[in-house]
């Protein structure tokens, strides 16, 4: 099972680099600026360090949308087609964000009643 997911890792390293440099390095770049701008705004240190990590929840949410259509169309015996995996980040960029708002919403939520807990 663990070799066949290195396999896999082996066998599409190219496109698994291409897809990091092309789509996560530009949201963790835009997360970065963001909860910077927040934290220059905001004097408090824990509203801003809640901001950074409901919008970093929201972008780990968002970047696996490619890996697991590359993990799919592998496993489904399909030709494992770049195009098709931007195709579909952009596709379904608008629901997985709506849905990771509403994770991050509630890892948030949780966190700060766990901090209040305690």
């Amino acid at each position: 099972m663990l070799r066949d997911v290195f396999s896999i890792y082996l066998l599409h390293i190219g496109k698994i680099l291409l897809i990091g440099i092309t789509m996560v390095l530009p949201l963790l770049l835009v997360h970065t600026a963001a909860s910077a701008v927040f934290a220059f705004y905001v004097d408090d240190s824990v509203y801003a360090n809640m901001f950074s990590f409901f919008f970093y929840v929201i972008v780990l949410w968002l970047i696996q949308v490619p890996y697991i259509h590359l993990f799919k169309q592998e496993t489904s015996g399909e030709e494992v087609r770049l195009i098709e995996m931007y195709r579909v980040f952009f596709q379904c960029f608008f629901p997985v964000l709506l849905v990771g708002i509403g994770y991050g919403l509630l890892v948030v939520l949780g966190l700060t009643l766990l901090i209040i807990r305690v």
